[in-house]
């Protein structure tokens, strides 16, 4: 991710932010602190130490040992973003990353005032413990094999979310998740507050056990070899539903499935006055109201 600034207009742009956050901010800002990226390395990104005085970053950075424990000036990033060879431990004052973060193996503890992620996220093997401030990933999260126990503010993660191995037991304020989201192998045993997943959700190979406020799933739901007894308060399901080899047996407030419906022969007689035969398998009976409710949301 950069901004595309023509050839030799950057010290114009640096003296135009700098006076526009100036005046919307109160706080003076320089010219020197604004960074715009003109080369990169073999792997698209700038190399800047922790301790730099810019407080805004317009390109792709990785930031690297300086002998300072914090990135104490950076308050925004329109790019993406590695800190994988920094020593810092903490943010600070960085909100907003435009691009994708990549804490992978990184040293970083705290994150401090971040809010926004615009890009993906990946926290493989770093030492975050909470989210803390950060509200919504706009791309993809990917939480395997991470330390994080608390998700703290985040309510939105735009496509897709993967939890195996990770310290997280609680989704605590997830409301939506945009893609796919795999619970394979997490701790998670309730999905809490999320009421929306965009495309398939995977239980195969989890702990949970309910499935909290979910209304919708724009795919398929593998139920798998999960704990759920009850589809709760789920009314759509887009593609297929997969309950088979699930200990599944009330279907909640279920409204519409919009591919097959794959049962064990106990849940076959279980609903057999909510499905009905089609070929070799079974269908539900839809509530085609539930489809224009979804409709007018999406």
């Amino acid at each position: 991710m950069k901004i595309e600034i023509k050839n030799g207009k950057e010290e114009e742009f640096k003296y135009f932010m700098s006076e526009k956050l100036t005046r919307e901010t109160g706080q003076q800002y320089f010219p020197e602190y604004i960074f715009v990226q003109t080369k990169e390395d073999n792997d698209g990104y700038i190399v800047i130490p922790d301790d730099t005085e810019y407080r805004y970053i317009f390109g792709n950075v990785k930031f690297i040992a300086s002998g300072s424990e914090e990135i104490d000036n950076v308050e925004f990033v329109y790019g993406d973003v590695g800190f994988k060879n920094s020593k810092a431990k903490s943010l600070v004052k960085l909100k907003h990353i435009a691009g994708d973060a990549i804490f992978d193996n990184s040293q970083i503890e705290d994150l401090g005032a971040l809010e926004t992620i615009g890009g993906n996220a990946s926290f493989s093997f770093s030492k975050i413990k909470s989210l803390k401030n950060l509200k919504k990933i706009g791309g993809c999260a990917r939480f395997i094999d991470a330390n994080i126990e608390d998700l703290g503010n985040l309510e939105i993660i735009r496509e897709d979310a993967s939890f195996g191995n990770s310290g997280i037991e609680d989704l605590k304020n997830l409301k939506k998740i945009g893609g796919w989201a795999i619970f394979s192998f997490s701790k998670i045993k309730s999905l809490k507050n999320l009421e929306y997943v965009g495309e398939s959700l995977i239980l195969k190979d989890s702990q949970v056990e309910d499935l909290g406020n979910l209304r919708y799933v724009g795919e398929s739901l593998y139920a798998g070899d999960s704990a759920i007894k009850t589809l709760s308060k789920l009314e759509y399901v887009g593609g297929d539903l997969f309950l088979e080899n699930s200990g599944v047996e009330d279907l909640g407030n279920l409204k519409y499935v919009g591919g097959k419906i794959f049962l064990n022969e106990e849940q076959k007689e279980l609903f057999k006055d909510r499905i009905y035969k089609d070929g070799l398998g079974y269908r539900f009976k839809n509530d085609l109201s539930a489809v224009k409710d979804y409709e007018q949301c999406l």
